[in-house]
C-alpha cells in the first residue's frame, strides 16, 4: 500500500471503524468508562503509518501500554483499553482485518 493510500485510509476509515468498534464492544460487555479516552486510544496505533511510532509495536503492545498507564495514572487506563482493542495482540480488531481472510 502506498504512503498516500495509508494516510487516506487513516484519515477516513480507520478512526471511525476503530472508535465505533471499541465503544460498542465495551458497551456489549457492560463496561462504562471514559469514552473520549477509549476513542483516542483506539486510533493511536495507526499513527504508525505516519512514522510517529513503530507499526509492529503499536499493534502488539496494547496490554503493555495499558499496564503502564495503570501504574502511572489509573485515570488513563481507558486510553490503554482503546489502544489494546485496536491491535493484533491480543486478538482484537486488526488481528481479524489484517489477515488475508479478514
Amino acid at each position: 500500500m502506498s504512503a498516500r493510500a495509508r494516510i487516506q485510509e487513516f484519515i477516513f476509515m480507520n478512526p471511525l471503524t476503530h472508535s465505533y468498534f471499541s465503544i460498542q464492544w465495551l458497551k456489549d460487555q457492560g463496561v462504562r468508562t471514559n469514552e473520549n479516552l477509549v476513542i483516542l486510544g483506539s486510533i493511536l496505533p495507526d499513527l504508525a503509518y505516519m512514522g510517529f511510532i513503530p507499526e509492529r509495536e503499536a499493534h502488539t503492545k496494547g496490554v503493555d501500554f495499558m499496564r503502564f498507564l495503570q501504574r502511572q495514572d489509573p485515570l488513563y487506563v481507558p486510553l490503554g483499553v482503546g489502544f489494546m482493542l485496536h491491535g493484533e495482540k491480543p486478538y482484537c480488531l486488526d488481528y481479524f482485518t489484517h489477515r488475508p481472510e479478514g
